[in-house]
C-alpha cells in the first residue's frame, strides 16, 4: 500500500510542479509587496482551481498538462511586469498594452529584451522538462480525492481572505474576486474588461456621431480679429516637481517668469492612467459617468460648432478612448518619434510646437488646437534633448529599470530633466502665440502624475490598481494675452482668486469654453473656475473595476 502511494506521488509530482510554476508570478509579487499573506491565497487558489478537473483528466493527465501550454506563454509577461515595473497584470496594464505603439514597445522592451528572453527560455524549458515526466494517467481513487478536496478548498478560501472591498459582499462576488485576483484568471478577467470597453466604444459610434452640444460663441470681437486657444495635454507630470509650484529644483524657469500666467496648484487627475484620464479632461464625462464619453463628443466639437477650425497635434498614436475624440478634429497631425544616433530623438515634443506654428500660418481667424505630448512618460531619458540633461547622473548615461529603487536618484534626475524640457515646450508655444497678436490663451494640464519611490511602498510609474496622491496631483497652468485680460477682467480676477481651490479635471472643459465665451448645452457654471460661484471639486479619481477614490482620503492614508 505504501509503495503504491509513493508511486502515485511520484507520477503526480511533475504535474504539481507545473501548477506551482503557474503561481510563481503571484508568489514573486507578494513576496516583495504587501500584503505578503496574499501570496498564500493566490497559491492555494491556483492549485485548487487547476486540481478540481483532475478526476476528469485522470486517464489523460499528460493531455491536461499540454492544455496548460498557453498559460506558460503568458507567465514570462507576468513575471516581467513584476521585475520591470513591480506590477501584477491588471486591467490598466492590459489597456496600456493594447494602446502601446511599436515605438513605445521598442523603447521599453529594447533594454530588457535579453532578460525577457532568459525568462521565456527558463519558463518554457522547465515546462517541457516537467511535461516529459508527467504520467499519462493516475488512479481514479487518488484523482477523485484530490478533486473533491480541491473543490472544498476553493469554496472556503473566500471566507478567510480579508479583502475590504469584498468583505461585506455576497459569497458569489467573493468567489469571483478571489479567482479574478489570481494569475492566470486575472489576465482573462482584465482582458474581458478591456474588450468590453472597446465593444462599447464601437456600439456607441452612431450615438456619438449624432451628438451635438449646440455650442455658440457670444461675440466679443470683430470677425477680422484672430482668436487662438491652445490646450497642451502633458503626460505623467506631477505638480510637485515643478518649481513654479514650490519644488526646490529649478525645473520651470521659463514659465515662472511669464506674465499673465496662473498655476492652479491644487488640481487632481480623474485617473492615474492615460486612457481613463484624458477623456475626463476633454469631455463632460466624470468618474461617476465615465462611459458617457463613448456617447458624447469632446471639447473639440464644442469649438468646432462655435465656428473654429480645430486641430489635433500629437506624437502619441492614441487609440480607443482618446482616438474617438481625436477624430473629431478638422485636421490631425501625427509626428512619429524616430531614433537617430545615440538614442537621441529626431522628433520630440518640441516638434509639435513647430507643427503648431505652421498651423497658425494657415488661413482662418478662429483656431482651437490640442497638442498631446509625450511629456514625462517613461523612459524619462528619451523625453528631452541633451541640452536639457541638467540633473545628473541621468538615464542618458546610466541604465535603470523603472522599478529599480537602487537607481532612484538617476530616475528622479531624468524625470526632472523631462519637466525642464516640458517647461521649454510650453514657453515656446506661448511665445509663438503671443507674437500673433490674436486674442489667445494657452492651457497646459497633465493626464496624471507619476510615482517616484515616494514612500515605504516604493511604487514607480503609475499603473497601481489603487491610485496614489503622487499619480493624481497634477500641474494645470494657464497663460492669457493682454487683450483677453482687457475683455474679461472679472473672469481673470476669479481665475486668480481660485488658483488654490480644489480643482478637478471635470472643470477644465467648462472653464476653457467659458473663457472663450462659448455656451453649450452641458455647460455647468459651478465648474467654471473663472466664475464667482465656482464650486470646489470633490476631486475623485477612477480606477479599474469602476472603483472611485477620493483624493483627500488617499492623502490622509498615505
Amino acid at each position: 500500500m505504501i509503495a503504491k502511494l509513493k508511486h502515485h506521488k511520484g507520477t503526480l509530482l511533475p504535474f504539481l510542479l507545473i501548477i506551482f510554476l503557474i503561481s510563481a508570478s503571484d508568489l514573486f509579487y507578494f513576496s516583495i509587496n504587501e500584503p505578503h499573506s496574499d501570496a498564500i491565497f493566490r497559491i492555494l487558489t491556483c492549485f485548487s482551481a487547476f486540481l478540481i478537473p483532475l478526476y476528469v483528466f485522470r486517464n489523460h493527465l499528460k493531455l491536461y498538462a499540454w492544455l496548460l501550454l498557453p498559460i506558460f506563454l503568458l507567465i514570462p509577461f507576468s513575471i516581467a511586469a513584476v521585475i520591470f515595473f513591480n506590477l501584477p497584470i491588471n486591467s490598466t496594464l492590459v489597456l496600456s498594452i493594447t494602446n502601446t505603439t511599436t515605438k513605445e514597445a521598442t523603447e521599453l522592451i529594447g533594454r530588457y529584451l535579453f532578460l525577457f528572453l532568459v525568462i521565456v527560455v527558463l519558463t518554457i524549458g522547465l515546462y517541457f522538462l516537467l511535461l516529459k515526466k508527467v504520467s499519462s494517467k493516475i488512479s481514479s481513487e487518488l484523482s477523485f480525492r484530490i478533486s473533491v478536496w480541491s473543490l472544498l478548498l476553493f469554496a472556503i478560501l473566500p471566507w478567510f481572505e480579508k479583502n475590504p472591498e469584498t468583505l461585506h459582499r455576497g459569497y458569489v462576488v467573493r468567489i469571483k474576486a478571489n479567482l479574478y485576483a489570481t494569475f492566470p484568471f486575472s489576465v482573462g478577467y482584465c482582458s474581458a474588461l478591456v474588450y468590453n470597453q472597446y465593444h462599447l466604444i464601437k456600439t456607441s459610434e452612431k450615438e456619438r456621431n449624432n451628438f451635438s452640444f449646440n455650442a455658440k460663441q457670444d461675440s466679443f470681437a470683430s470677425p477680422s480679429q484672430k482668436q487662438i486657444y491652445l490646450l497642451i495635454i502633458g503626460e505623467s507630470s506631477r505638480a510637485d516637481h515643478w518649481s513654479i509650484n514650490g519644488y526646490d529644483r529649478v525645473t520651470s524657469p521659463r514659465i515662472s517668469n511669464r506674465e499673465n500666467f496662473i498655476s492652479f496648484s491644487n488640481t487632481v487627475a480623474g485617473a492615474s492612467f492615460t486612457e481613463f484620464a484624458v477623456p475626463q479632461i476633454i469631455t463632460c464625462a466624470t468618474t461617476d459617468n465615465f462611459e458617457q464619453h463613448f456617447k458624447e463628443k469632446s471639447i473639440v466639437s464644442i469649438f468646432k460648432e462655435a465656428g473654429f477650425d480645430t486641430y489635433w497635434i500629437t506624437d502619441q498614436e492614441d487609440e480607443a478612448h482618446i482616438r474617438i475624440h481625436e477624430l473629431e478634429a478638422d485636421h490631425i497631425y501625427l509626428e512619429r518619434q524616430k531614433p537617430s544616433g545615440n538614442v537621441q530623438m529626431e522628433n520630440t515634443d518640441m516638434q509639435l510646437i513647430t507643427v503648431m506654428n505652421k498651423v497658425l500660418e494657415e488661413p482662418g481667424n478662429k483656431k482651437f488646437i490640442i497638442v498631446h505630448t509625450w511629456g514625462s512618460h517613461f523612459d524619462y531619458g528619451e523625453r528631452y534633448t541633451n541640452e536639457y540633461d541638467k540633473f545628473q547622473p541621468s538615464l542618458k548615461t546610466v541604465f535603470a529599470r523603472p522599478s529599480d529603487f537602487s537607481k532612484k536618484n538617476v530616475l528622479i534626475n531624468s524625470y526632472d530633466n523631462s519637466i525642464l524640457f516640458s517647461d521649454a515646450v510650453i514657453d515656446s508655444a506661448i511665445s509663438i502665440i503671443k507674437n500673433t497678436t490674436a486674442i489667445s490663451a494657452v492651457y497646459y494640464i497633465s493626464d496624471h502624475g507619476e510615482n517616484l519611490f515616494d514612500d515605504a511602498n516604493h511604487y514607480s510609474l503609475h499603473e497601481e490598481v489603487v491610485p496614489t496622491v503622487y499619480t493624481l496631483h497634477i500641474p494645470f497652468f494657464m497663460w492669457y494675452c493682454d487683450s483677453l485680460k482687457n475683455i474679461f477682467p472679472t473672469k481673470i480676477d476669479w481665475l486668480i482668486k481660485h488658483r488654490n481651490n480644489k480643482i478637478g479635471v471635470e472643470d477644465v472643459i467648462h472653464t476653457i469654453a467659458d473663457m472663450s465665451n462659448i455656451h453649450f448645452s452641458l455647460k455647468d457654471s459651478l465648474k467654471c473656475i473663472d466664475q464667482e460661484f465656482f464650486k470646489d471639486s470633490k476631486q475623485k479619481a477612477l480606477s479599474e473595476n469602476d472603483k472611485v477614490y477620493y483624493y483627500d482620503s488617499l492623502r490622509t492614508n498615505k
